[in-house]
């Protein structure tokens, strides 16, 4: 599991692009490079949400004795991984969101 995140954050292409779409350089962005971008975010949401089953497991398996002393500390671990999968949905919907934008025809309405 951590060779994949090792993988995620040393992929260079991935974040020349996401460079690329957070300073607006859409005549520079491939549909490609949206592809790949959205592609690596839901590879990201999905190691996010096996890191949120192995914690569970770790919830469940940690014995009474240490109950009073790990609470607090998984609970914040938990609230913490529900805030990236938020930041990663928004972030996800941001890029199609530009991508739509970027890539669909412009139509001028005119009244007749």
């Amino acid at each position: 599991m951590f060779d994949n995140m090792k993988k995620l954050i040393n992929e260079t292409l991935v974040k020349q692009t996401l460079n690329n779409i957070l300073m607006e350089e859409a005549s520079k962005v491939t549909r490609y490079e949206f592809n790949l971008v959205q592609f690596k975010i839901n590879e990201v949401e999905g190691s996010v949400k096996d890191v949120k089953r192995e914690l569970i497991k770790l919830e469940n398996g940690i014995p009474k004795g240490l109950k009073n002393i790990s609470n607090s500390k998984l609970l914040s671990i938990s609230s913490d991984i529900v805030k990236i999968q938020k930041t990663l949905q928004q972030f996800s919907d941001k890029v199609k969101k530009y991508k739509k934008s970027t890539y669909s025809p412009k139509i001028d309405e005119k009244k007749i």
